[in-house]
Formats: structure tokens, sequence, C-alpha cells
């Protein structure tokens, strides 16, 4: 797996454009530049928390930057900041692959594969809604129980009936 460091991000310095620079858990700074925004920020499930006054002109919230902090961090083990578009940055790969599990499971356990996509997916990150998406797979366990969800016959039960929950 390709990562931007086996360090712990501890701290994000830095945010603009496509460049990233962390302090990590050994007082080292990184930059992370070019790829893409879940690889920067070991966010593999483009978890995204939105916050008045981040780049993205979309967003109609009065929340700030450190409410919307605040209450990702609640939410999510091992987030260590929002960069300017409000995406989360995580201080390992591993623990942004645990909150999209997390999500999933929370969020679109009693949803059809079609649902859980259509729910999970916004227009930022999906070619304004237009997704095509022929299988999807969750690594992982839930519940001790491995997991993977796939459209046509399967998309219509839900992911709980499909990993047996």
């Amino acid at each position: 797996m390709d990562v931007v460091s086996e360090k712990k991000v501890t701290r994000l310095v830095a945010s603009q454009g496509k460049t990233r620079v962390f302090e990590m858990d050994d007082n080292t700074w990184v930059t992370a530049q070019h790829g893409t925004v879940s690889w920067r920020n070991n966010n593999p499930g483009n978890l995204k928390f939105e916050f008045s006054g981040s780049a993205d002109k979309t967003v109609h919230t009065s929340r700030s930057k450190e409410k919307a902090l605040e209450q990702a961090q609640d939410r999510y083990d091992g987030i260590v900041a929002l960069d300017h578009w409000g995406n989360a940055v995580f201080e390992t790969y591993e623990a942004g692959r645990e909150a999209q599990k997390t999500l999933v499971v929370d969020q679109h356990a009693d949803h059809t594969v079609e649902e859980l996509v259509k729910g999970y997916s916004t227009k930022d990150y999906s070619a304004g809604g237009s997704v095509a998406c022929s299988e999807l797979h969750a690594s992982g366990t839930a519940g001790g129980s491995a997991y993977r969800a796939r459209s046509g016959a399967a998309g219509h039960r839900t992911i709980n009936e499909q990993m047996n929950i």
C-alpha cells in the first residue's frame, strides 16, 4: 500500500492546492504533493466535514472549522485536522480506513449497494452525481464478519443482509 509515510501525522502544518505539509510523531515534517486527496490526507473514504469559509464554495453552513473538527474527532478516531476543503486528515491510512468502515456500517447498513453509493458519494466527488458503480468492495471486517457487497442480484439486499448481520 502506498502511503504518505509510515509515521503518524500529528499536525497539518499547511494545506494549499494539492500540497500538504504534515508534522509527524517524530517531529519531522513531510510534504505530500500531487496524488489524490484521499492519499494526501490518509483518507481513503474521502470523509469531509463542511465548515464556513472553506475552499468549497458549494458549502452553506455557519459551522466554524474548529466546531467541524471537534465534531469529526468526536465521531472518528485518528482525525488530526481538516484541510482547506473540509476533508479529514487522518494520523494514518489505517485510521482513515477504519473511519470509512464505521461510516458505511453506521449510516448505510440497511441500504442496498445502489442506495449506499447514492448516499455516500456527493457531487463534488462523483462528477455531478452520475456514478456508475458495478462493484463496491469494503475491505476489512464489521462485527467480526468480512464483507463484500456487489451490485446486481445481491444489490437488492441490504448491506447488513449481505454481511449476515
